[in-house]
This record gives structure tokens, C-alpha cells and sequence, in this order.
């Protein structure tokens, strides 16, 4: 035992409490260290934990408005498409007398305009169409349902009653008696511009997927939520299977009843459990729906005590280690001591050396210490600075900075800039013409050449500004951010802009052939503003002139012009179509590079082009559908239009147009059907184009390819969208108005070689086209 104690003693310098320096060094050393992380301790616990708790629940509220946001966006995506699907064409006054045996075309369309509507929205799970006068409900999947039964006429009846063409209700899905189906469904009267109603859709909703919404609004295992309606009737517990309420939720939808606040939060006790309720209330078409959420208290609370646990344990924890390193730290300490008294063994006491000189030394040592490490920490912050600048400034151009404008100028101070008497510009340029640089640079080498642009751009602005800087987004977009002083005119500052920015031009232009777009924003002085007009020069590029190589736009002198309409380039989009149908990639994409060109020539700017090419894509998505091929699937999801919209370069649309929207579609088609069948009709088409002004017929050409009529039919019709007769009547009248343009031919002589007697060419050509073969002459020459 003694020799253990003796150890201890040794290895922590124990034996120093001998003498009264080391213990008032080790009593200040251990004052010094732990008395100050327990009162930290004690103040983070009495203080944090409460900041905790509140930022804890107000995150929590903040989740639940979210979710109950994205509830109710839900629903009114829901009845905002629903209520204009009622101003279809389709559901028009025609209905009243449709003859749903005899008007088989008509029945058809209505077949595929309700499971279009059935899969505009993912909560809708059927939809119906009643008409009144006919007695019938329509769906695509159950056909033509007749109603004979009089109750059920009397409760579809009284469903187009009442001043409101759209709302809510139980009665529809109660007569169903489906327990799949949301209790609750929505009716829209038809038509939609009509004061008297001659049907409706009745749209039933997936109860799995409502459930599934509903039960999203709480993150929390043991928490619960629901739907709750006007007059206290639960229409979703957010559980599929739940077959009736649990006592709590009976008692929870009692306390909301009698809430006249529209949002709110509670805490209920019920059967000796706290739990936090939180509802919302909001308008469903004339009623009143909540959305309440509970929670057990305690799966909020659980970070404050977990957080409360934590501070206690690593407090404990560090004064333990702050204890046993003093001790370490008082025999180090004490070294220095020890060997002075060792060397002045000869003076009068080693206590009295010791305040003469260790004390001295140490002052000493620690002070050079401190300028050594001072240095360097400041050597380290100048090389870090620009960095600093940089992060700054781009979070300050992108609105993520939540100061105030003395704040933000502080932190410019801080950073080094010299904020006082100065006001600020932006100015955002784009370049165009990478594909030019392939013989240097390989695709994915954009933020080497932005980086070599961004270098260039600062070389040639020390020249015009003394304070700026360059922001390099990597992606062939540089933005500037310039400090002038206040007094200066805006007409100078912005003479010294443009010259910079023609020299950049010109510099780019010569070097590595590539084109520049500049937007120079509204010059300010206040730095909140700073993120606005920097997405409007970026906004600004849209509407560059594309006839232009370099352009400088300038936002004070951007006038608001009315659109122009747009070029649309129609024979084009029909070459583009029959390429898809046909699965021919190349040509496909061949006929869309034509179709872009053709909208620039004719464009005032870049945003006609991609307005033109998303009529384009919609046109291609909509033959998609009739090939019965859903698009949205075929991307994988993804927002076409809005990929489309953003894409800088207008050169790489075509190929965005291949990998996006071809290939997923000639893959499927390639997988789906027979490559022969399209060979098929590709020799036939041929052979019309060959011989059109012969009198050909379905059979002749069936007969001609080794196949039958009716095979040869349908394999047209699928391949091309039209029939055959269709086909061949647009190809001769195409020919014809050719040779009326292009020759002086009789029009008797150009039926004949077009295929068709003089007298019935005249009647199908004025069919076709809506005038005599001479009228067209007249008026197109």
C-alpha cells in the first residue's frame, strides 16, 4: 500500500504540497480550470436547454405547417383540375342528347378523356361521368353503367342540385359501399359555363394514397392524425386498415370541436399521458376541414432531456480530465522550480529565489509563446480571407444571408472591404460556343475553361476598378460584384461597365471563339437588394438577341416590349412526329436541329425558341400518349418542361431532345413491337410515294407486300396515325399543290397525275383544302 501511494505521489509530482508555491499554483490551476466549466455547465443547463426545448417545438410546428401545407395544396391541385376539366370540349352541351350505342366515336373519347383526368392527379382513384337525362354513369374501367333503380336515380339527381358547380361529399361513396375509397368525394357539375346542369363527374379518391397524406403530417411512431370534418364526422385517421377511432382520437376531435382558432397548439392530458395536439383549419369549398395531429410530449421533449443528460454527463466527465491534467500540469509546472532551487541552493531560501526569478521566466516564455502562435494565426487568416470574401459573396447574391444592411456591411468590414461612401454593382455574363472548343477541351471540362474565362475577366477589370470581384459559377456563367464611390455619376460608372465588358468580349471572342452575353444590373446602395437584381440580370439573358455574337444588356434601359408571335415552324413538326412514330432516332433528331433553326431565324430572342421547342415537346408527349406510352414514366419522372426551359446553350437541345426524350421512347418502342411490322409499312409508304398517281388501292398494296388487307390496316394506322386511304389522299393533294404553284399545268392534266378524275380531283381538293384547285392557284402564287 505504501508503495503504491509512494508511486501516485511520484508520478504526479505530490510530494510538491510540501512546499506552498506548488499549492497555491495547483489550488489556482484547479480553480482556474474547473470552476469555470462548472458554472458553464450550470448556465448551458438552466439557460440552453430552455432555448432547446423552444427551438425543438417550434421546428416541430414548423414540420406540422409544412405538412399540413402540402394536405392542403394536395386537395387544391385536386379541385383546381377538376373544375376546369369541366370546361372541356369533351363534357359540352352535346352530352344532353348523346346516344351512347349509336355515337360510338364519341363514347370512346369519353372513355380516354376520364382516364386522362383519372391519372391527372395521384389521389384520384375513379372517375365517373353522370348524365342525367340518360340515366348512365360512364367510367373507362366499368364501361356504361345504366341506372334503373330509383333510389339511385333520386340520389344522383339530388347530387346536381344546390348553386355550387363544385363541392364535397359523402352520399356519392356512401351508395358505392366501397371500403378501398375515400368516404368523401368531390362532384363537379357539367357543363362548367352552364347555369343548368345536365350531369357530372363524380371523382372518388384513393384511400390508401389520402392515408398515406395524411399520415405524413406526423413524424412520430406513437403519434396519430386526422381529418376532421365541419360537423365533428372523422373523414381519414391517416391509417388505411383503421376500421373506427381509438378512444384518444374520439376525445382529441372533441377538444378541436369547440377550437374557434384557425391553428393552434394544445397540451392534453388523457389517461395520465400529456400529448401535444396541434390542428388546422381551412376552407374545402364552402366547409370548414382540420387537420389535427397528436403527439406524446414526451417523443418532443426527448432532446431536452437527452440534451440535459449530455450536459451534466460530459461537465462530470471534464472536470474529472481537468482535475487529473492539472495535477499533471502543477508537476510541469513546478519542473522549473525544482531545478532553480537546485542552482540556488546557496541563496537564502529556494522560496525566495523562486520569487525573485521562476515567476519572471515563466511571463517570459508564455508571452513569446503567445506572439509565435499569434502570428501565425494571423499569416493563416490573410491566406484564407479571399476564400472568405468569395463564400460571402456568393451567399449573399443568392439570398441565404438573414441580415440586416448594417449587418451585412459589418461583416464586409470585417472581411476587409471598405464599405463606407460606397455603392454596388452586379453584373452577370454568360458565354456561349463551347462546342467550338472540342478540338481543346472535352465534354465536362466547363469549369476548367470557367475558371481560365473568370482569370481573364479579373485581369481585364484591374484596368476599369480598383475594388471587385469575380465569381466563377462553373458553369460558363461569371458574376461580378463591383465597390465605386457614392459620388460618382451613374452615367461614368456605367461608361466604365460597358468598356470593360466590350474588352472582355473582344478578348474571348479572339482567344477562345466563343461568344458573351452581359446583363448590368441597377446600380445601389443597399446591399439587401443585392440577390434581386442579380436574378434579374440573369433573367435578362432570355431575351438576348440571338442574331447578335456579344451583346451587353443594361437593366435600367430594358423595356417591357409586347411579345411578338411566334414563328412555329408546322410542316417541320410534322417531320419530327413521323420520325418518332416511325422509331428513326437519327432522322428524328436530324428534323429537330432543323426545327430549332427554323425558330431562330424568325425569333426576337432566346425565349421564343424555347417557348417554340416546349409546343414542340408537348406535340411529341401528346403522340406519345396516343401510341399508348406514357411520357411521364418514359422520363423517369422528371420535369421535362422545366429541364427544357433552363438549358443555356440553345445548341444542346438537340441532343437533350435525343437522350431525354427519343431514345427512352424508341427503346420502349423497339422492346414492345415487331420491327417488321414497321418495315412494313415503311415499303408501302414508299410505294405510294412511288406510285401515287396510279390507282393503288389497300388490297393492290397488301397484295404487292405479301400481306392481307386488314393486317396491312391496322399496322398503318398504328405506325403513322392515320389510315391508309387518309395517307394517300394527303400525299396527292401535298403533290398537287406543288404542281399548281410550281407549274402552269392544267388543272385536268394535274388531277390525272395525281391520281384522280378531273371532276372528283375538284371535289376533294376543295374538301382538303377548302377551295378549288384554281382558287388555291390565285391565291398562293
Amino acid at each position: 500500500m505504501k508503495t503504491l501511494s509512494k508511486t501516485l505521489f511520484d508520478l504526479f509530482g505530490l510530494q510538491g504540497l510540501r512546499r506552498s508555491f506548488y499549492r497555491r499554483s495547483l489550488l489556482i490551476l484547479l480553480t482556474m480550470s474547473c470552476l469555470p466549466n462548472a458554472l458553464f455547465g450550470l448556465i448551458i443547463y438552466y439557460f440552453e436547454t430552455g432555448q432547446i426545448e423552444r427551438e425543438v417545438n417550434q421546428y416541430h410546428q414548423y414540420q406540422l405547417k409544412q405538412a399540413a401545407n402540402r394536405v392542403e395544396d394536395s386537395l387544391s391541385h385536386l379541385e383546381l383540375i377538376s373544375s376546369q376539366w369541366a370546361f372541356d370540349p369533351v363534357f359540352d352541351e352535346r352530352l344532353r342528347t348523346i346516344n351512347l350505342r349509336d355515337q360510338f366515336s364519341e363514347t370512346q373519347t369519353l372513355y380516354k378523356t376520364l382516364a386522362v383526368l383519372k391519372g391527372s392527379d395521384l389521389l384520384i382513384d375513379q372517375v365517373y361521368l353522370y348524365l342525367r337525362d340518360s340515366a348512365v354513369l360512364i367510367n373507362n374501367d366499368q364501361g356504361v353503367i345504366f341506372i334503373s333503380n330509383e333510389a339511385d336515380k333520386k340520389l344522383y339527381t339530388e347530387l346536381l342540385q344546390g348553386s355550387r358547380g363544385i363541392y364535397w361529399t359523402d352520399a356519392f361513396t356512401k351508395q358505392k359501399g366501397n371500403m378501398n375509397v375515400f368516404p368523401i368525394s368531390l362532384i363537379v357539375k357539367l357543363p362548367g359555363t352552364a347555369s343548368q346542369s345536365y350531369g357530372a363527374l363524380l371523382i372518388t379518391l384513393d384511400k390508401k394514397r389520402v392515408s398515406d397524406l395524411i399520415s405524413n403530417l406526423n413524424d412520430f411512431d406513437n403519434g396519430t392524425s386526422l381529418l376532421i370534418r365541419e360537423n365533428g364526422d372523422l373523414i381519414s385517421l391517416g391509417r388505411l386498415n383503421a376500421q373506427k377511432p381509438t378512444a384518444l382520437e374520439l376525445a382529441v376531435r372533441d377538444l378541436v370541436a369547440g377550437q374557434k382558432q384557425e391553428m393552434a397548439s394544445n397540451i392534453f392530458n388523457f389517461q395520465n399521458n400529456d400529448y401535444s395536439v396541434s390542428y388546422r383549419k381551412f376552407s374545402r369549398l364552402g366547409a370548414v376541414w382540420t387537420f389535427t395531429t397528436v403527439t406524446p410530449l414526451s417523443q418532443i421533449t426527448w432532446p431536452v432531456v437527452f440534451a440535459s443528460r449530455l450536459i451534466f454527463g460530459i461537465s462530470g466527465g471534464v472536470i474529472v480530465l481537468l482535475i487529473v491534467l492539472s495535477l499533471f500540469a502543477s508537476r510541469k509546472l513546478y519542473g522549473p522550480v525544482r531545478r532553480l532551487v537546485g542552482l540556488l541552493e546557496h541563496n537564502k531560501s529556494p522560496e525566495n529565489a523562486a520569487e525573485e526569478k521562476d515567476e519572471f521566466t515563466f511571463i517570459e516564455k508564455r508571452w513569446n509563446h503567445i506572439s509565435r502562435e499569434s502570428q501565425l494565426l494571423q499569416a493563416r487568416i490573410e491566406q484564407q480571407l479571399p476564400g472568405m470574401r468569395e463564400v460571402f459573396l456568393l451567399q449573399l447574391i443568392q439570398g441565404r444571408l438573414a441580415l440586416s444592411e448594417s449587418e451585412l456591411k459589418e461583416r464586409m468590414v470585417q472581411l476587409g472591404w471598405e464599405t463606407n461612401g460606397k455603392h454596388f454593382a452586379v453584373v452577370y455574363l454568360q458565354f456561349f460556343g463551347f462546342s467550338n472548343l472540342k478540338d481543346r477541351f472535352k465534354e465536362g471540362d466547363e469549369p476548367l475553361v470557367s475558371f481560365a474565362i473568370a482569370n481573364i475577366i479579373g485581369d481585364v477589370a484591374r484596368k476599369y476598378f480598383s475594388d471587385f470581384n469575380v465569381l466563377n459559377f462553373m458553369d460558363l456563367s461569371v458574376g461580378m460584384f463591383i465597390l465605386h464611390d457614392s459620388h460618382m455619376q451613374k452615367e461614368h460608372v456605367k461608361a466604365d461597365i460597358f468598356a470593360m465588358l466590350g474588352n472582355i468580349s473582344s478578348i474571348l471572342d479572339s482567344m477562345l471563339d466563343m461568344q458573351t452575353t452581359s446583363s448590368v444590373g441597377r446600380l445601389t446602395g443597399d446591399l439587401k437588394r443585392i440577390p434581386e437584381i442579380m436574378e434579374e440580370a440573369k433573367h435578362a439573358l432570355r431575351y438576348r438577341d440571338l442574331q447578335m455574337r456579344n451583346q451587353v444588356m443594361d437593366m435600367d434601359d430594358l423595356l417591357q416590349r409586347g411579345e411578338q408571335p411566334i414563328h412555329y415552324p408546322f410542316a417541320l413538326e410534322i417531320e419530327v412526329i413521323q420520325a418518332i412514330r416511325m422509331g428513326m432516332e437519327e432522322d428524328a433528331v436530324h428534323q429537330i436541329s432543323r426545327f430549332k433553326q427554323e425558330l431562330q431565324i424568325h425569333a426576337d430572342n432566346e425565349l421564343q425558341v424555347k417557348q417554340g421547342m416546349q409546343m414542340l415537346l408537348g406535340k411529341i408527349q401528346y403522340t406519345m400518349l396516343e401510341s399508348d406510352f406514357n411520357p411521364h414514366k418514359l422520363s423517369g419522372g422528371a420535369n421535362l418542361f422545366d429541364q427544357l426551359y433552363q438549358m443555356r446553350d440553345l445548341e444542346e437541345i438537340p441532343k437533350w431532345f435525343r437522350h431525354k426524350v427519343i431514345q427512352p421512347y424508341v427503346k420502349k418502342l423497339s422492346e414492345t413491337y415487331n420491327i417488321q411490322i414497321k418495315q412494313l409499312v415503311e415499303n408501302v409508304m414508299e410505294t405510294m410515294r412511288t406510285h401515287y398517281m396510279r390507282d393503288i388501292s389497300l388490297e393492290w398494296c397488301a397484295d404487292l407486300h405479301g400481306t392481307y388487307p386488314q393486317k396491312l390496316s391496322s399496322a398503318f394506322k398504328y405506325i403513322t396515325g392515320t389510315n391508309f386511304i387518309d395517307h394517300l389522299t394527303n400525299l396527292r393533294m401535298e403533290n398537287a399543290k406543288k404542281l399548281l404553284l410550281e407549274a402552269d399545268t392544267k388543272i385536268n392534266d394535274i388531277a390525272v397525275q395525281v391520281g384522280y378524275q378531273p371532276s372528283y380531283f375538284n371535289r376533294i381538293f376543295k374538301k382538303h383544302e377548302g377551295m378549288t384547285p384554281g382558287e388555291y392557284r390565285e391565291k398562293r402564287r
